[in-house]
């Protein structure tokens, strides 16, 4: 649910969001009345180099893998037809229609992190679960050919990877970290607690999610403009993560390593209305509003995970326990998505060009999950959402002078909230953060912002438009929840992670 600058080159040198100026396709995507402005035919196509660079870091440790990934293609092309206006010469309306694709987004991501001594264990936490559950170890015995847990209706999927990939040990009523080492009875109250003298994260993403839009839209005497456009949407996403421990026990040369992979794949669709009005303010601007209304997205998803652990591993006698759930396990789900609101204004600085602003909002903790059917609301995991995450905002500014009739220079830059309401210090979690299925790494998305510059050409029907966008997204990178509840208290460190984009984009457009 994250903001992207998107559009055309013209829109995206001036903040992103045009949404009172019009006469733009990137209308289509903002305020669908602003492509009533147009009284052509016109032909769009925007193409773009894109570059990313991925910086984790963990406090003034530079522990990373920074990872970079170039590409490019055609993210936006439109056509708006006259077509409708020009049989009606003699009236007072405007009426227009059009298409547009964009692709809203298109990334690859791989990101590693190491933590040296980190404070807490991923078995404390899978530990902590087992017992705040307090159903018997045999809950979550994998029986070949007879029981397999992970498909058992309110059995915790994260401790049977847990227990039978020997992260985490039992003595039939209580469970503990497999890294724990004693001297005597093997009894909890002999244990002694291990953390870790290493960990590593590694992830691997990709995703990508492209929108086409149909629109109609309705100008009334050069004042008033109406737009309706319906959206409809595909969306990929793919992740692999692997989290793994190396523990030492120094006055016995006791080693245990352990790992925990996860590998998802979601492929879906989604379908919304977006609406919008503009009015003219004479010899002074435009004002606008537009409301996407909630999109209905639906899901399906392929996941497959394993566990494992060596006990002893510095010797002969070496034990290796391991977990998987077996083939690729296939879910199903649906999703409303929020809503967004975008008011809009444009002011003309004379002849000399114009100013934009665009403000959005849109309450994050609306999203509604429904199984798979769509029947009936996920009662948990939308309860959740509506205590991790809130209003997001969004403040888009543009500007374009033009010193002559046929080259206009822009600038804008844009600021967005994250909508997130869960708290960190020092980048550690000191909140509670619950696990999705059997994945317990996650990243928490902070604000963004952009700035962007750009020019354009014109000349008789055709014109041509450069933009460059540098934009940063603040995140938090963490290998698994926090368990504030523990005894003492588990709080997670994680690290930040900062995404930076520099993105070249040219639009070719002809009018006729």
């Amino acid at each position: 649910m994250s903001e992207e600058v998107g559009g055309t080159a013209r829109a995206q040198a001036m903040g992103g969001k045009i949404g009172a100026l019009g006469a733009d396709p990137t209308a289509i995507l903002t305020n669908p009345a602003g492509s009533a402005l147009y009284f052509k035919s016109t032909l769009t196509a925007t193409f773009d180099v894109n570059g990313n660079y991925y910086f984790p870091y963990l406090g003034q440790r530079q522990e990373r893998e920074a990872g970079s990934y170039w590409s490019g293609g055609v993210p936006n092309v439109s056509y708006i037809s006259s077509a409708l206006s020009s049989l009606q010469s003699n009236s007072s309306w405007n009426v227009n229609w059009g298409f547009q694709y964009n692709r809203d987004y298109d990334f690859t991501r791989n990101y590693a992190i190491t933590f040296d001594r980190p404070n807490s264990t991923v078995a404390d936490f899978i530990a902590d679960r087992a017992n705040a559950a307090g159903r018997p170890y045999t809950d979550y015995l994998y029986v070949p050919d007879k029981y397999d847990p992970i498909m058992q209706s309110g059995v915790d999927p994260i401790v049977t990877m847990g227990m039978s990939g020997g992260i985490i040990e039992h003595n039939g009523t209580q469970f503990w970290p497999a890294s724990w080492t004693w001297d005597g009875a093997p009894d909890v109250s002999n244990r002694i607690p291990l953390l870790p003298t290493a960990s590593h994260l590694y992830v691997k993403e990709t995703g990508a999610k492209h929108s086409f839009d149909f629109n109609v839209s309705a100008g009334y005497e050069s004042r008033f403009f109406f737009g309706a456009s319906f959206r409809i949407g595909t969306s990929t996403y793919g992740r692999s993560s692997q989290y793994s421990e190396a523990f030492l026990y120094e006055p016995k040369n006791f080693a245990i390593n352990t790992t925990y992979d996860n590998n998802l794949s979601v492929s879906g669709r989604s379908f919304a209305l977006n609406l919008g009005a503009m009015y003219a303010l004479g010899d002074f601007g435009r004002i606008g509003v537009s409301y996407l209304l909630p999109q209905y997205a639906s899901y399906s998803e392929l996941y497959h995970a394993e566990a494992g652990s060596v006990l002893d591993a510095n010797t002969d006698k070496a034990e290796k326990m391991g977990y998987n759930t077996g083939d690729d396990l296939a879910n199903s789900y649906s999703m409303w998505l929020p809503g967004k609101l975008t008011l809009s204004a444009m002011a003309y600085l004379g002849q000399w060009g114009m100013v934009t602003y665009d403000f959005t909002w849109r309450n994050l903790a609306a999203a509604s999950l429904r199984t798979g059917n769509g029947n009936s609301a996920m009662e948990g995991p939308n309860a959740l959402m509506k205590d991790y995450f809130g209003n997001q905002f969004g403040h888009h500014f543009g500007l374009e002078l033009r010193p002559i009739s046929w080259l206009s220079v822009r600038a804008g830059g844009s600021y967005t909230s994250s909508g997130i309401r869960l708290q960190s210090s020092d980048v550690k979690l000191s909140e509670e953060y619950v696990a999705s299925g059997t994945i317990l790494d996650f990243v928490l998305p902070r604000d963004s912002y952009s700035a962007s510059a750009g020019l354009g050409l014109r000349f008789g029907a055709f014109s041509a438009d450069l933009a460059y966008v540098f934009s940063r997204k603040k995140n938090e990178v963490y290998p698994y929840p926090s368990a504030p509840a523990l005894n003492p208290p588990l709080y997670t460190e994680g690290a930040n992670m900062d995404i930076d984009r520099h993105n070249l984009v040219g639009t070719l457009t002809l009018t006729f």
